[in-house]
């Protein structure tokens, strides 16, 4: 269709008048609402169903949304929002199979005014909160948030599992097979192998844990998100504490530091703000006591091999569902059971186009409340692909799906949860370097 309108628009610079029409149409679309305005405007993703979507303003979209949770459509309906330049929203109802699908498309290079936020639950590594309690958090921060779904994966503990990194923190950082990176505004998904470590004077420790719930002997690193204290270690146990700046840190750029003290004992050992990180080593590595001393300079390295430069978002979950634009699911290793793959479950996922510049979040959840409706991983797997993924992961799933936008939840409630709290979330605001215009309520 684009082709074919750009040939149109060369004929016809014979017709100025003609020439014009063209050309607005292609720049501004055609505000009929028609699949012909949606695909020059946005490149709208292939048919969620036998038709084009209908566009809407969010008010209509909203009332079109609530009506179909309260009373399941009896047939396929798809709608379209722009919520903002460079950010759409796709909404269907399916009858075959019976879920509620929401898509947001997010250009990310090509109108430099959307950008992804993690956003993690407060103020613990373990907190848990509803997603539209994190985006009005965001709100406060002075963010403009426009849209957003829950997050990565968390564990009994409600730990994120992997890698979580994001607004210049890094939570955690661990060696995980399905992680979606951001370094130098460019994105990648896939397996990503993390390398830590603390250099204190001329010695270089690897560091075996990173704020762990249960950490063994070895050396095991904490900030202050972990909580009030660390858990109880081995007797021998040496804790130093290192003074690091409150400024933005990233993967694969060091974080200069220094010692403040150290002191031994089984722990556990108090965590505040204030009071800096602490590195506990068991045993001791010899001769190390010499070089703890207050002042001496340090440094603490979070290393990928996946990308080089600095990484100010990190998120994990799975497993992949495209690689290359094929469904990617017979070549992950987990989330084979009926329980998770294969049988409908509410969905989440997040996926990347083929040129790098467009990323999407996607939910899929049952016409009917319930964790046993929704959609396949496969059909989830389908349903990026179609949006015009090229890469594309799981998220978090089950009663964790969740979908906000025009400043509310849009997803079903969680049957008895309401909804339900989860580690961490995705959302699109308005970038910082955009007109100040557009970042007004």
């Amino acid at each position: 269709m684009l082709m074919h309108t750009t040939h149109s628009c060369q004929d016809s610079r014979r017709n100025p008048v003609l020439f014009g029409i063209l050309m607005a149409m292609a720049l501004f679309g055609s505000g009929s609402g028609s699949a012909f305005g949606a695909e020059l405007i946005s490149s709208a993703p292939a048919s969620q169903s036998a038709q084009a979507p209908i566009w809407l303003d969010s008010n209509a979209l909203l009332q079109k949304i609530d009506a179909a949770m309260a009373s399941p459509p009896a047939q396929d309906v798809s709608f379209a929002c722009r919520i903002a330049p460079g950010l759409t929203h796709y909404w269907s109802a399916r009858v075959t199979p019976p879920v509620l699908v929401n898509i947001f498309e997010a250009a990310m290079k090509d109108s430099n005014l959307i950008e992804v936020q993690i956003t993690k639950a407060g103020p613990t590594l373990f907190s848990r909160d509803a997603l539209d309690n994190m985006a009005q958090a965001l709100k406060q921060q002075g963010e403009k948030v426009l849209a957003g779904v829950n997050g990565g994966y968390w564990d009994t503990q409600s730990r994120p599992v992997g890698s979580l990194a994001g607004n210049g923190r890094i939570y955690t950082a661990a060696t995980h097979q399905w992680t979606l990176l951001r370094g130098d505004h460019s994105y990648f998904l896939g397996n990503v192998e993390v390398a830590r470590s603390v250099k204190i004077g001329s010695s270089i420790i690897e560091i075996d844990s990173y704020n762990a719930a249960s950490p063994k002997s070895g050396s095991c690193l904490y900030l202050p998100e972990f909580g009030n204290e660390t858990p109880t270690v081995p007797k021998s146990t040496l804790a130093v504490r290192l003074k690091v700046p409150d400024s933005p840190r990233r993967m694969n750029e060091p974080i200069a530091c220094e010692v403040i003290d150290n002191t031994s004992g089984p722990g556990p050992f108090a965590l505040t703000a204030n009071q800096g990180w602490l590195l506990l080593l068991s045993p001791v590595p010899v001769d190390f006591t010499e070089e703890i001393q207050p002042g001496t300079s340090a440094i603490i390295s979070f290393f990928t091999r996946s990308i080089k430069s600095p990484i100010d978002l990190a998120i994990s979950a799975g497993p992949m569902l495209l690689a290359d634009g094929e469904i990617a699911l017979a070549k992950s290793s987990g989330e084979t059971s009926s329980l998770s793959g294969s049988a409908p479950r509410p969905r989440t996922g997040l996926g990347i186009s083929r040129e790098g510049n467009r990323l999407f979040l996607v939910t899929m959840e049952g016409e009917t409340a319930g964790r046993n409706t929704g959609a396949t991983l496969e059909q989830l797997a389908m349903e990026l692909r179609r949006a015009g993924a090229w890469q594309a992961m799981n998220l978090d799933g089950g009663t964790s799906t969740c979908a906000w936008a025009y400043g509310r939840q849009i997803s079903r409630p969680a049957p008895l949860l309401g909804s339900r709290p989860v580690n961490n979330g995705l959302f699109f605001v308005i970038s910082s370097g955009s007109n100040p215009m557009l970042r007004q309520e």
